[in-house]
């Protein structure tokens, strides 16, 4: 049985999209010196919303009514979602993309210790050594950076706290409710846009943002429009990318983009400088994500997963000999990107195990 182009197009489609949306970031926060992260944040959950409540109204997307309950379970976590958003874009402008991509890694260290402290997971033998492989590059790396910014690096270092703090909370928390990725996209935006707007204003972010002079620029503004909806995009994408394949296959791209995104990094922005020291630190830390894909992979259970129709008629996923599991079940939700690092500072989030975006593909 051949590949479908619904496959082919997923993968590539993903492929592409989480590799341009990193540079395009670049290029207009460090080569275009637009001058707020902020700003641009907004305007991506903004875009969030917009799109979401088009798709809901014409059935593609089902995104339940507000209510207390909902809304207090969603809260904590739209918090984090406003500061691993604004500090991953920040980060992405002070720092290389080599080195941002290093040291992004940091917080799949901080989730690791964070479930072996609440939760009491073990980890393999395997993990713990490709993590701090990982870890013991980007120290490398950093300490080769001929341009530290210390500011830059506590943007990450506080991105990295808020991803390991969305991936924990989703796990102990928001996985245990019926609340799909797209839902929480949308109440994330809803919740955090007029915040941060009011926050922007007080800075003077939006008025430097609007006389900003490259908005008469036509590839400036297609650029600005790309990333805006580069959020929801990737996260349709790396859906059909697991649906239609594998968590493994979408991971393995994640590796991919990730050396793409490493080395295409140093050409791009204009802020790499090579030096010895910091090119090994890079290459140990990707070496050291490529291997914790490996070790992921291990500890996973062998099982198949056949497809079948629930009472409804959905398509759903489930082990042999298990109930079927559908897709509006509540997912085991965690960040896109397994190797080390998102794909959008927006730290999308997937689902483990049964796909659940709320989004309707026929």
């Amino acid at each position: 049985m051949g590949v479908s182009f619904h496959t082919v197009f997923a993968v590539l489609g993903y492929s592409a999209s989480s590799i341009a949306i990193m540079f395009v970031n670049k290029i207009i926060l460090t080569a275009n010196h637009f001058p707020s992260t902020l700003f641009l944040a907004i305007c991506q959950m903004f875009t969030t919303l917009i799109v979401v409540s088009v798709l809901s109204a014409i059935g593609k997307v089902k995104i339940p009514a507000p209510s207390i309950e909902l809304l207090t379970k969603i809260a904590p976590f739209s918090v984090l979602f406003a500061v691993d958003l604004t500090m991953g874009l920040a980060g992405t402008g002070a720092i290389s993309l080599p080195l941002f991509s290093a040291l992004r890694r940091f917080s799949n260290l901080f989730i690791m210790y964070g479930e072996m402290f609440f939760f009491k997971k073990q980890h393999s033998s395997l993990t713990h050594l490709s993590l701090f492989i990982m870890v013991g590059g980007a120290i490398t790396a950093a300490g080769g950076d001929l341009k530290f910014d210390l500011i830059g690096y506590t943007f990450i270092f506080i991105n990295n706290l808020s991803t390991a703090g969305k991936g924990l909370m989703a796990k102990s928390n928001l996985s245990k409710h019926n609340i799909s990725s797209v839902t929480l996209l949308f109440y994330n935006s809803l919740l955090m846009c007029l915040p941060l707007l009011a926050l922007a204003i007080a800075l003077g972010n939006v008025k430097s943002a609007i006389h900003f002079p490259l908005w008469s620029k036509p590839l400036f503004v297609l650029g600005f429009f790309f990333s805006c909806v580069a959020a929801l995009v990737l996260q349709f994408l790396a859906f059909e990318c697991t649906r239609l394949t594998s968590a493994l296959t979408t991971s393995v791209i994640g590796v991919i983009k990730n050396v793409v995104v490493t080395y295409g990094g140093m050409f791009v922005g204009g802020d790499y400088l090579f030096t010895v020291t910091n090119f090994t630190g890079v290459t140990v830390s990707t070496i050291g994500a490529a291997l914790y894909i490996v070790a992921k992979y291990k500890d996973q259970p062998r099982r198949s997963i056949d497809c079948c129709d629930d009472a409804e008629g959905k398509k759903s996923l489930h082990p042999p000999n298990e109930t079927c599991v559908s897709y509006s079940d509540p997912p085991a939700l965690k960040p896109v990107a397994t190797d080390g690092h998102a794909s959008h500072p927006s730290a999308l989030f997937l689902p483990t195990s049964s796909p659940n975006l709320g989004i309707s593909t026929t």
